[in-house]
């Protein structure tokens, strides 16, 4: 009887290990073969149990949401970069930022220099007959040469800061003296053309002389991404600078009008009674017309230091003979009138037509008087 429970006690060990299952054993296998690795097993253990908390989706979903967005943030920088020249905010804010900080290097990688100065030729060149007043102004057209460069030195003189100065441009006032400020101080905005792939950018400025000034500057896209290529409202410009012209003409030659007719009120005060009258002698074989002037005593003030009067001859058919002006530096004095003859040469038309006409008109006409107190008057020269 003592053997029996003997044999019993060793077979509960086989009889408990054949109800393990499968799973159970690659379990305690992994185990095992974990404990049996050493110090290696133990750490590779302990670190996949401190990032166990990754099987569950509400950590592992925002890493890789943030993962994607380094990705992506960083190849859309890489796009940006390699796009931003055909991107007309890029160009905006580029053109703003070189007037205002003076970089000259920057400005010039948005704008296509030699078509923006072919452009302005061109469209100069075929606009300008149509503005009266710019033409007369401008007189001779310059070579293209020199209108290129003064373009570029517009330019140089912007980003330096310092006024554009030339001769034509002192005379015409055509390009605003303080350009620079002006442009600095600007601000811009761009659109897309209607029906293009173009762009244009536009501001307005205000000068003492041109008051608002419109500018626009066309964009377009080249090999090398957008870039200003021309002046889009040169013409806009032409036509708002003629007709500063013409007013400014105008005001002008109401000027002169009042100021011709305050000339020859003065010279008639200081000349008064001015008259003349011709008279042909023979000197050997020439014919000489003598004229004499007269004027009355004056009785101003000043006396007259010089004078000049304009002298027409007209016959009795009206048929003008002669035109001429007579100059004096006598010292008149202001109870003296007067009274001196002139000599004039004589074509052989002239002369026949003098004798041939027995009555003959002349006309005095002051056009210059310079008294003691400086006065100075010429209408030849208003």
């Amino acid at each position: 009887m003592s053997n029996t429970p003997e044999k019993q006690n060793n077979s509960s060990p086989a009889n408990s290990s054949s109800k393990i299952n499968g799973a159970d054993v690659d379990i305690l296998f992994e185990d095992v073969k974990l404990e049996q690795s050493g110090f290696i097993g133990k750490k590779l253990k302990a670190l996949l149990a401190r990032f166990s908390f990754l099987r569950k989706k509400a950590v592992w979903i925002p890493l890789l949401v943030l993962f994607a967005f380094f990705v992506l943030g960083g190849g859309g920088f890489s796009y940006y970069e390699m796009t931003k020249t055909n991107r007309p905010g890029y160009v905006l804010s580029t053109l703003e930022n070189s007037l205002i900080s003076k970089d000259a290097a920057s400005f010039s990688s948005i704008i296509d220099l030699p078509a923006f100065s072919d452009n302005f030729i061109n469209d100069f060149i075929n606009s300008i007959q149509k503005y009266h007043f710019v033409n007369s102004l401008l007189g001779e057209i310059p070579p293209t040469e020199i209108i290129v460069d003064n373009i570029s030195f517009l330019f140089l003189n912007i980003f330096k800061g310092t006024e554009y100065e030339n001769e034509f441009n002192n005379k015409t006032l055509f390009i605003p003296k303080h350009i620079s400020d002006l442009l600095t101080q600007a601000k811009f905005e761009i659109k897309e053309q209607t029906g293009t792939d173009n762009y244009i950018i536009s501001t307005k400025f205000y000068d003492d002389f041109w008051e608002n000034i419109p500018l626009k500057l066309e964009v377009q896209h080249t090999n090398t991404g957008l870039k200003i290529v021309k002046l889009a409202n040169l013409e806009e410009i032409l036509q708002i600078y003629n007709m500063k012209l013409s007013k400014r003409h105008l005001q002008e030659q109401k000027y002169k009008s009042r100021k011709n007719k305050q000339d020859l009120y003065e010279m008639a005060i200081y000349l008064p009674n001015s008259s003349c009258s011709p008279h042909l002698a023979q000197s050997g074989d020439r014919k000489i017309l003598y004229v004499n002037y007269t004027a009355d005593p004056h009785y101003q003030k000043d006396h007259i230091v010089a004078f000049a009067v304009n002298i027409t001859i007209s016959n009795e058919d009206g048929i003008q003979i002669l035109e001429d002006t007579i100059r004096s530096n006598t010292i008149v004095l202001p109870t003296s009138g007067v009274n001196m003859s002139t000599p004039f040469s004589l074509t052989e038309n002239q002369v026949k037509l003098l004798t041939e006409n027995g009555s003959l008109f002349c006309k005095a006409t002051p056009t210059m008087l310079n008294t003691s107190s400086g006065s100075y008057f010429d209408t030849r020269k208003k």
